[in-house]
């Protein structure tokens, strides 16, 4: 840190020696590299969805809906480093009606990963994966219900996994009788169309398979970070088990689970969350939502090479974890091991 005042912290890429500096600008360029052609695939052509699980919160209920098509995505560049996306979605078959967002996009070349954030709605937000190997997309969308997805009119929390193939070059949406565009499964190709029901095929699979491996057996924690904050102030605690995970399945591309966790060991009170569970297979990964408490998430990851499961809760805190018995935040981590069945 030489040449820095004392008063200030900081580290600027000049202060460092020239074999760092090397290091530096070569960890740049190949960053900008990889971020350039991720922008590039994402924004060549059109992404048509082929599945949809769709469900929306409200009142503590959830309205399900599995659909195929009727959702699209059109990237654009917006500035060297950023991108802009277009969602134009129907909500039913029964409704032709195309709503559409302006998303905000962020890639991250190192994973084929990205987050969408909707502008006009900034408590929602979406996040996706390209996978080279299919050149197919997966998003998983979360937070305040899209237009006209709220079943009453009314606010509405939503979570929703899409999954899209690729429609490369300038296919135009075609306008529908409502005079507005929509690129619908069945205008493509026969090759287009063929190419996506193989994606969708192939993603099927794997999501089923997936989802077998949560619902064999029960998971339970072998270490948990706790935090909960509350009036500027985080109260952690660290404990080992205590906290346990049961899926079952709700429909051929749901999941439930059951968390049943104390929360230290002088208080044996049982307490429970029930989730609404949504997978993403070429991640292995999941999303959970509270439906009594919509803003309440936790994401995980399950590692096939330990047969092990981390889950971030991150939102309003659980039942009974509050210090004062009033609103707080809780942002925890979870390592799970696989207690199955099937052994």
């Amino acid at each position: 840190m030489a040449g820095l005042a004392s008063s200030d912290p900081m580290l600027h890429m000049e202060q460092l020696t020239t074999a760092q500096q090397k290091d530096a600008s070569t960890d740049l360029a190949n960053y900008l590299k990889g971020h350039r052609s991720l922008q590039q695939i994402l924004a060549d052509g059109q992404w048509v969805s082929t599945h949809r699980d769709i469900n929306v919160f409200e009142d503590g209920k959830v309205t399900s809906v599995k659909k195929s098509d009727g959702n699209n995505y059109m990237f654009s560049l917006a500035t060297p480093t950023q991108l802009t996306a277009v969602n134009s979605y129907v909500l039913s078959d029964s409704d032709p009606t195309v709503h559409t967002v302006n998303w905000i996009v962020q890639v991250d070349p190192a994973q084929n990963t990205f987050v969408l954030r909707d502008p006009a709605t900034p408590t929602r937000e979406a996040t996706g994966r390209y996978d080279r190997k299919t050149d197919t997309l997966v998003l998983m969308i979360n937070g305040p219900a899209g237009h006209g997805a709220e079943p009453s009119n009314g606010p509405a929390w939503g979570i929703t996994t899409n999954y899209y193939t690729r429609v490369r070059g300038k296919s135009q949406p075609v306008i529908n009788a409502h005079g507005e565009p929509i690129l619908h499964l069945s205008q493509l190709t026969k090759r287009q169309q063929a190419d996506a029901n193989s994606d969708a095929a192939r993603y099927l699979r794997r999501q089923q398979a997936l989802q077998r491996l949560f619902t064999d057996g029960e998971w339970m924690s072998t270490h948990r970070d706790i935090n909960v904050v509350e009036g500027g102030k985080v109260t952690s605690i660290k404990k080992t088990d205590g906290n346990n995970y049961m899926f079952s399945v709700t429909s051929p591309t749901q999941l439930a689970a059951v968390n049943s966790y104390v929360l230290s060991d002088s208080d044996p009170t049982v307490h429970k969350v029930n989730w609404v569970v949504q997978v993403n297979p070429f991640q292995d990964s999941v999303i959970l939502r509270d439906p009594a408490a919509p803003t309440r998430e936790a994401t995980g990851r399950y590692d096939r090479k330990t047969d092990t499961l981390v889950l971030m809760i991150n939102g309003p805190a659980g039942h009974g974890a509050e210090p004062s018995n009033g609103p707080a935040w809780g942002i925890t981590t979870n390592h799970y091991t696989h207690l199955r069945k099937s052994v």
